[in-house]
């Protein structure tokens, strides 16, 4: 965003960070006035640039330090200053239920906001509503969430209803809702979830005033940001000190930024060079001129989603289940085996299959060999294990659909059925060698249970092959829903896959699957 703002000539504007959750990043950036310096670096390139258009941050709620920090926030989110609020949230952070792309009436936390009317805390926006709602005094009145205690939503949907009823009330006018996550659809999923929580509220007042007053346009966005982790320090009059935990990549990014800039940061940023934004030009509140510093604004940003989603964000998944399972930590280090590479590079042909059309003026396969050349760079330290967290999402909005559309078109799913044989064994949570893997999915008990016997569990010896495709199909079904599970071809992929696991090895699934394509398996293993 600094280098966008910094090409609108003419115009001053800023952003505001709203922490949710935790107030680490707030507390580490305040040390440094909100500045932050970001290292780009490949084997041609390496820059040092100080962001400077971060101008504060707020939290949602901070009981512990302020208790007007929630006020804060929703002043920011309503004032009329305030043209665009941007979203970059995971999976997790939109509450919907997957299947149906509606926001999750039914999940334990929304069932337990839902329960605890009387609570002072809710930890959903619906559970918010719920007791907005518990007005025994109104019977049948809607909700007033424009006046509703600022430090009780701690999701971003429960906090963008605060606000948007506050901009309704005081006249502020409409704004930009900008969704800039791995999600398919996402600005098409923002509204839902916005509208399908003020429609849970019973405020219909509200749902019609942002149908008609605001906009959700769908953003991609294209960086590879490997995470870096702050020095902290014990309070504010005590020295920077280096916090448990940190990282070798830290340490060697900030390192990298002093040697290069002269310069002393708690918490740099490391990316690559390459970036590509992509915007659906849908803006109700006026906009930068982004397009200045080489952002594209489309009418329709679904075919740059999907090349994306099916081929980088598939790949970053395909790659980091088998190379965990082998003992690998970072993805360029585990390109560096010819055989990773190999079925790496084969899963994205067939992703590549379902990626139509593409987006105008885009070659697919320079872009595969593009995102080869991504993955392997040295400087991008990038954790296999961040890459592998949330498996149940993230397959569900990458591979998913892709293998759906190769079974009913007749086209190969062997590769699909590899990536989905070594999640399952991650799932298990123990690599080959016996070490230790945690497992960060909000499904991983539920989903290891179905995967167990198909493996037998990893200290035990293994069985020759599954019981039959009934348990591949009912792993398929709880994973990936009915359609997936219905596809034969599927199934029979799957099931192959485990056998060959199971029989021989992460190793030789790989070996074999390779050989198939004519290809052959060099050294796997992490020496």
């Amino acid at each position: 965003l600094d280098h966008f703002f910094g090409a609108s000539s003419g115009e001053r504007w800023g952003v505001v960070g709203i922490g949710i959750r935790g107030s680490g990043t707030r507390d580490a950036l305040a040390r440094q006035d909100y500045l932050y310096s970001v290292l780009l670096r490949d084997d041609e390139t390496t820059s040092v640039t100080v962001v400077g258009s971060l101008v504060d941050f707020v939290m949602s709620r901070d009981k512990e330090k302020d208790e007007t920090e929630g006020e804060r926030m929703l002043e920011y989110l309503a004032s009329p200053r305030t043209r665009i609020i941007s979203l970059t949230l995971t999976e997790k952070g939109y509450h919907l239920d997957l299947a149906t792309g509606n926001l999750d009436l039914i999940s334990p936390a929304v069932l337990h906001d839902l329960a605890s009317a009387d609570s002072t805390r809710a930890e959903t926006p619906v559970g918010t509503l719920a007791k907005a709602l518990a007005r025994p005094d109104q019977p049948g009145s809607a909700p007033d969430l424009a006046s509703a205690d600022s430090t009780r939503a701690e999701t971003p949907v429960g906090t963008l209803a605060k606000a948007l009823a506050r901009r309704r009330a005081q006249g502020t006018g409409g704004c930009t809702i900008l969704s800039c996550d791995n999600l398919p659809g996402n600005g098409r999923l923002a509204r839902d979830m916005v509208l399908g929580f003020l429609r849970a509220a019973g405020d219909t007042e509200l749902v019609k005033w942002v149908e008609e007053r605001c906009s959700f346009p769908g953003t991609m966005v294209d960086r590879i940001t490997p995470v870096t982790k702050p020095l902290a320090a014990a309070s504010a009059s005590e020295p920077v000190r280096r916090r448990e935990g940190n990282d070798y990549y830290s340490d060697l990014v900030r390192a990298s930024v002093c040697a290069e800039a002269c310069l002393k940061d708690i918490w740099p940023i490391s990316a690559e060079t390459f970036h590509q934004w992509v915007i659906e030009d849908d803006f109700v509140a006026g906009r930068p001129r982004w397009e200045d510093a080489g952002a594209l604004f489309v009418s329709d940003v679904g075919p740059y989603e999907v090349m994306k989603l099916r081929l980088l964000n598939a790949g970053h998944s395909a790659l980091s289940y088998p190379a965990l399972l082998l003992g690998h930590q970072y993805v360029d280090c585990a390109l560096e085996s010819p055989c990773l590479k190999a079925f790496l590079n084969l899963v994205l042909s067939e992703q590549a299959a379902t990626v139509t059309p593409a987006p105008a003026g885009v070659d697919l396969d320079a872009y595969q060999a593009t995102l080869l050349k991504r993955f392997a760079n040295p400087h991008s330290k990038d954790e296999l294990i961040r890459l592998a967290e949330d498996g149940s999402l993230k397959l569900a909005t990458t591979l998913r659909d892709a293998a759906l559309e190769n079974a009913r078109a007749g086209r190969p799913v062997a590769g699909f059925a590899c990536v989905v044989a070594c999640w399952a064994r991650f799932l298990l949570g123990v690599d080959e060698r016996g070490k230790d893997l945690h497992v960060e999915d909000p499904r991983a008990t539920e989903l290891a249970a179905l995967a167990r016997p198909m493996f037998g569990a990893p200290d035990e010896a293994s069985p020759e092959e599954p019981l039959d495709s009934a348990l591949c199909a009912a792993f398929l079904r709880a994973a990936f829903g009915d359609k997936l599970s219905n596809e034969e071809a599927v199934v029979l992929a799957v099931l192959q896959a485990v056998k060959t696991m199971a029989r021989k090895s992460i190793r030789g699934l790989l070996d074999e699957f390779l050989s198939s394509n004519g290809r052959e398996c060099g050294l796997c293993e992490k020496e």
